[in-house]
């Protein structure tokens, strides 16, 4: 009887290295530490012992893997390589998706995205398993779909947006390079996740007051690191991706300043960041534990790399599962910046103030005109907002920052207070 079956197919699950999961007569399930999941048709020829790429689950069946194991097997018998004759079925070099996204990493890829990592996991968690294994000249737009309604169906209609409009960049590239002769990516995003509403959560000062405290008082499954990354996003109203990624080279303590360069922002220009007295806790904190390291969150499982953003999701994700923040409506870490934003104009700091912190560019006549920085504006704005995120966890709820008795700043805050 084959050991094989859907039910075994499904829940296999990847290890540190290539699993195989044999079915009988040379086919193999591989499974691939990304969780990419080929069939695969083992057998010895002359004196080697060679592998056959069969196909990827879940556009190749179970019951079409045993053929094309049988056709593959009755060529071994004849004494035909069947690497050489699907070489010679798929073109000449037999390239693979997989082999398409390796060139375009290297040739394209590293040299456009300022964070690879980002597309690199869509790469391996959405593209990969489903059609790293087909060969290039056989995609056509149902494997597209395949792709795409695997995303869909687990509810991430935003992510499916992102990884159409990242395959259409791998295909293109594809084409331009003569892989294929057009790119067979063709879906828009109507047929993918379909038009994106712009967000609007933003926390009020209760639900400030109520996350912080919460997130405080967490213990185990919530890093330290995890803790003071969303806190600092909400007190220098900065993206989530730049904060996990603070190197301390661009940190000074004693001017209060954090200058990302141009070639780490969003914006691709020199960004300055004045930092409150309550960042400065965080910072003092993190000193005691990454001092001397490159990154000031560096990632628990990956030496020499950031704190990655998926982290702070499933961390914010996880504390409304697990109804610590009872019937707050959810939001994400990058509502954490809105919500600085938006509750700056709570305290009078003008909008054109706002937007430099944000360091979007400006619009209209303001971006023809006027190209001051108002620095001392945006040094005062934080240190006011600083205050008065203080200033919320210490009378709308009990709570510490960055681990310390909330004492510094208050009589700063406690004015506003009656703004409420």
């Amino acid at each position: 009887m084959s050991k094989l079956n859907n039910r075994i197919i499904e829940r296999a699950k990847p290890s540190p290295k290539d699993k195989y999961i044999a079915d009988g007569d040379g086919l193999f399930l591989r499974v691939m530490p990304n969780g990419t999941k080929t069939f695969c048709f083992r057998f010895t020829l002359g004196a080697k012992r060679r592998l056959l790429s069969l196909g990827p689950v879940p556009i190749l069946s179970l019951a079409e893997a045993r053929e094309r194991a049988s056709e593959a097997r009755k060529l071994v018998f004849a004494g035909t390589d069947p690497l050489d004759t699907a070489k010679r079925d798929t073109g000449a070099s037999g390239e693979t998706v997989a082999k398409l996204i390796e060139d375009w990493k290297e040739r394209y890829a590293k040299k456009t995205y300022k964070r690879l990592a980002t597309q690199l996991q869509m790469v391996d968690k959405d593209i990969m398993p489903v059609i790293g294994a087909v060969p290039i000249k056989e995609m056509t737009k149902k494997h597209v779909s395949e792709v795409i309604n695997r995303i869909i169906d687990r509810g991430a209609k935003v992510k499916a947006n992102r990884v159409l409009s990242l395959m259409k960049t791998i295909f293109s590239y594809a084409a331009e390079h003569g892989y294929i002769l057009e790119s067979p990516v063709t879906m828009t995003r109507k047929g993918a996740g379909g038009r994106e509403k712009p967000k609007k959560r933003v926390l009020s000062p209760d639900e400030i007051s109520v996350f912080l405290t919460t997130m405080d008082g967490r213990t185990g499954f919530m890093t330290w690191r995890t803790k003071q990354i969303l806190r600092l996003v909400l007190l220098t109203a900065q993206r989530p991706g730049e904060v996990a990624g603070m190197q301390w080279a661009h940190v000074d303590l004693v001017e209060r300043i954090w200058c990302l360069p141009a070639e780490i922002v969003k914006s691709e220009r020199d960004h300055v960041v004045h930092l409150s007295q309550q960042a400065v806790d965080v910072l003092e904190l993190a000193q005691r534990h990454t001092k001397g390291r490159r990154y000031v969150f560096g990632s628990v499982r990956e030496d020499g790399k950031p704190t990655g953003t998926q982290t702070l999701s499933t961390a914010v994700l996880k504390m409304f599962k697990d109804g610590e923040l009872g019937a707050m409506r959810r939001f994400t870490p990058h509502d954490l910046r809105r919500t600085a934003a938006t509750r700056m104009a709570d305290i009078a700091v003008h909008a054109h103030v706002v937007e430099k912190i944000l360091n979007h560019k400006m619009k209209g006549v303001m971006a023809v005109y006027n190209y001051a920085d108002y620095l001392p504006e945006r040094q005062r704005a934080l240190q006011d907002w600083g205050g008065r995120v203080e200033y919320f966890v210490r009378h709308l709820g009990r709570g510490r920052i960055a681990g310390q008795p909330m004492a510094r700043s208050v009589a700063k805050a406690e004015p506003l207070g009656s703004q409420l």
